[in-house]
């Protein structure tokens, strides 16, 4: 591929990331996008297959953004020691990236792109989803200091899946959220499953 090919195909991914935070997926069409940007819709194909392609790309630009997000959140605030502690902040980043872009957060992890991607590659030791990985590692150490006898992939379901839950909460305004609710949800996550560590 050229390099005035490939620059447009990088500055398309790129405008098609800024859409999708200011307006969502639902309201992205190909035939819209290509106008806006300045070519056909034909001219897309040149550089996508379809609009899946085009998604994924701009799912992995997406991912990398809020990794880099989530790295300027803890040089602000510092990172942690303790799993628990990292988890209980890594889940106040995400509450606030749920509360700020609503729109990425939707596309990110609840789109049908990011489904179908997610579940046809091992996002864990993928190194364009390093949010996810980042996530696993520390959900482990979080397993490992409270000896709990849960799989790492259990304990990353659950705190996953209440994050996931909680955040259509926030990002559609039924619930403000606030970080001692995540950090109350650690705890009871973490005491259950050491008593049941303990029978």
């Amino acid at each position: 591929m050229d390099r005035r090919r490939r620059d447009t195909k990088e500055r398309f991914i790129k405008f098609t990331l800024e859409r999708i935070r200011t307006s969502g997926e639902d309201d992205t069409t190909l035939r819209d996008l290509a106008k806006e940007f300045g070519i056909s819709a034909a001219a897309l194909y040149n550089h996508f297959v379809d609009k899946d392609e085009l998604l994924n790309e701009v799912l992995k630009v997406a991912s990398s953004k809020v990794t880099t997000l989530y790295r300027e959140y803890l040089a602000d605030h510092g990172t942690l020691k303790g799993g628990k502690e990292r988890l209980i902040q890594f889940g106040e980043f995400l509450l606030e990236l749920f509360k700020n872009e609503s729109n990425l957060v939707s596309f990110l992890f609840f789109s049908k792109t990011a489904i179908n991607l997610y579940s046809s590659v091992d996002v864990f030791e993928n190194d364009q989803f390093k949010l996810l990985s980042i996530a696993c590692e520390i959900i482990d150490s979080v397993r490992i200091e409270n000896n709990l006898s849960i799989s790492n992939f259990e304990l990353y379901i659950k705190f996953w899946s209440f994050m996931e839950g909680y955040a259509l909460f926030v990002t559609s305004g039924v619930f403000e959220g606030n970080s001692s609710f995540i950090s109350d949800i650690v705890n009871d996550v973490l005491c259950g499953d050491a008593a049941k560590a303990k029978k």
